[in-house]
């Protein structure tokens, strides 16, 4: 049986963080650290992916985005332009 594909909105957690906060949370909390433990780095991840992934690097893509657009409309409009007044 094949494994199921997923979608890319439904991100796992990566095991090597899963374990090293179950070990340092276990070590340092006991039991309780480790029933904790990969909710918490769940809400981390979470938040990480909202805050710095979705706001951050999608607002400098935009950015990157809206300039080259940008660009691509200044140069339609002058060539436009330039057919324009050759004609007159």
């Amino acid at each position: 049986m094949r494994a199921r594909e997923l979608h890319p909105d439904q991100r796992l957690q990566p095991p090597v963080l899963t374990i090293t906060a179950q070990v340092g949370l276990s070590w340092a909390a006991g039991s309780p650290g480790l029933l904790v433990a990969v909710p918490l780095v769940a809400v981390v991840m979470v938040a990480v992916q909202m805050l710095y992934v979705e706001d951050t690097l999608r607002d400098r893509l935009e950015s990157d985005v809206e300039a080259s657009a940008r660009q691509e409309v200044e140069k339609d409009v002058k060539g436009a332009l330039r057919g324009v007044l050759s004609q007159t």
